[in-house]
């Protein structure tokens, strides 16, 4: 038995590859907000999106997992609460964001992209990689 809040031997090596690409990803974008010019809050919101996309993506894992040696109904409620708590999350991020203006919440939205480009990188990557082989 593994320990219940250890990712499978099958996440774990995808997660990493996908922290590490969006983690690039944050440099680039974070990178080309400078064309603007330095601003702290922004920063600041990037690293705390970055931050929030990657657990929020370890939780959807450590779920996924659950889910599947549940029944079908209480897998489906699970990751239902599993996207509720995700977003009701981002809200409040961008809630104090937009509120009190102590980051920016273009910081805060521009990484929940990651993922999906992130995904999409690795494939085309380990494509390449295949095909050389």
């Amino acid at each position: 038995d593994r320990n219940e809040n250890q990712m499978s031997s099958v996440l774990k090596p995808l997660f990493k590859k996908l922290v590490l690409t969006m983690a690039l990803l944050n440099v680039l974008f974070y990178a080309l907000s400078l064309t603007w010019g330095f601003n702290f809050k922004t920063l600041l919101g990037f690293v705390i999106g970055y931050i929030y996309v990657t657990a929020c993506y370890a939780y959807v894992a450590h779920t996924v997992e659950k889910a599947v040696d549940m029944t079908t109904k209480r897998g489906k409620r699970a990751m239902t609460v599993c996207y509720m708590v995700r977003y009701a999350g981002l809200f409040v991020l961008c809630f104090v964001a937009i509120q009190f203006k102590v980051f920016n919440v273009i910081g805060i939205i521009i990484p929940q992209f990651y993922p999906r480009i992130a995904f999409g990188l690795i494939a085309l990557v380990e494509r390449k990689t295949a095909r050389k082989d």
